[in-house]
């Protein structure tokens, strides 16, 4: 045999040549699904479809909260952060931070640090002041920063490289009073680091590439900000942190 074709609920999906396997990278979570294997050899004849194989995928990440708890009961700390009905995404309940010259945060430890990882959030951000207002910070272990992702003041989508300590704003708008999802993956691996930012399932290019990170790995997740000067006010929700990339 020379060839095999992969179906997934009777459906062709891919081809892989022997004796290599085949990744099926378009599976969601939380799915179950039915996959066959027809073989070709090269003179174009395929064999009948192999015995069904179902298998259901894993319907969780890492770290999530949606909020439907109520309250901020899956986070280690929060500052400054409620859970409220009125402002939502979807469900019933998201998480506010309201800072008003007081921080507005909160932080998950991580059952084990990280050398990768990516971390996403549903956000609506009510009102910012003339100040950036932050949004997701990557930690480590010992809460040392080390990138994070904000909106400036004009609007802009923004990235902080805490261990460089250089801030670079893109040209990529945030509206306000509008939900919009965002997700950040962090490499940390010294000088070639690297960061990659996507918006509303878009890349942002002018925030994505080498960064250096240093060599400590995440250990701490943030949501919100920790600054005390600030004003702004931001609404979470379906908060997901997983070493795979969080689908939108």
């Amino acid at each position: 045999m020379t060839s095999y074709d992969v179906y997934r609920d009777g459906a062709l999906i891919g081809s892989a040549a022997p004796p290599a396997g085949y990744v099926d990278q378009t599976a969601q979570p939380g799915r179950t699904y039915t996959y066959t294997v027809v073989a070709g050899d090269a003179a174009g004849n395929s064999s009948p479809a192999s015995g069904p194989a179902t298998v259901t995928t894993a319907g969780d990440t890492m770290f999530s909260d949606g909020f439907e708890s109520g309250d901020m009961s899956r986070w280690t700390t929060s500052t400054g952060v409620t859970v409220q009905g009125q402002v939502v995404s979807d469900g019933s309940f998201a998480a506010e931070a309201a800072a008003a010259g007081a921080p507005a945060y909160a932080y998950e430890k991580l059952s084990q640090t990280w050398t990768s990882l990516y971390y996403s959030t549903r956000f609506d951000i009510r009102s910012q002041g003339a100040n950036s207002a932050y949004l997701l910070r990557l930690r480590t272990a010992a809460k040392g920063a080390i990138a994070a992702l904000f909106v400036s003041s004009s609007g802009k989508l923004g990235l902080r490289n805490d261990v460089t300590g250089v801030s670079t704003t893109s040209s990529t708008a945030v509206s306000r009073a509008t939900w919009h999802t965002l997700e950040m993956f962090g490499s940390i691996n010294g000088d070639s680091g690297d960061i990659s930012v996507w918006l509303d399932g878009s890349p942002v290019a002018q925030l994505t590439g080498i960064q250096s990170l240093g060599t400590t790995p995440i250990g701490y997740l943030q949501l919100g900000d920790t600054s005390t000067a600030p004003t702004s006010d931001v609404v979470f929700h379906d908060v997901k942190a997983d070493p795979s990339m969080i689908q939108p």
